[in-house]
């Protein structure tokens, strides 16, 4: 995915009230922005997917340690919906016979 089409996701997930989708791509895209000052260089396709996959890995951690806490059922609900957004926007795998 593009830094830009990352961008372009937020806002129409804005647009139309989307609220966990627009949070978690929010959240995705703070990330991008901090090596994007701290680096000083333009993000690339390669890190956008790269913060993907390293917010459903912590969205996953996040969402295992509330299952086995015991945390509220909307919580779970919630991360659960966040990491399965998240996957869609990853690059499809090829799948071999």
């Amino acid at each position: 995915m593009e830094y830009q089409q990352l961008q372009d996701e937020i806002k129409a997930a804005m647009k139309a009230h989307d609220n966990h989708r627009r949070d978690i791509l929010r959240q995705v895209h703070t990330e991008l922005k901090a090596i994007e000052v701290n680096e000083r260089r333009e993000v690339t396709e390669a890190d956008v997917d790269a913060m993907l996959k390293r917010t459903i890995k912590q969205t996953k951690e996040t969402l295992d340690g509330s299952i086995k806490a015991g945390n509220n059922q909307e919580r779970t609900d919630t991360l659960t919906e966040q990491v399965a957004i998240l996957e869609e926007y990853l690059p499809r795998q090829v799948e071999g016979d």
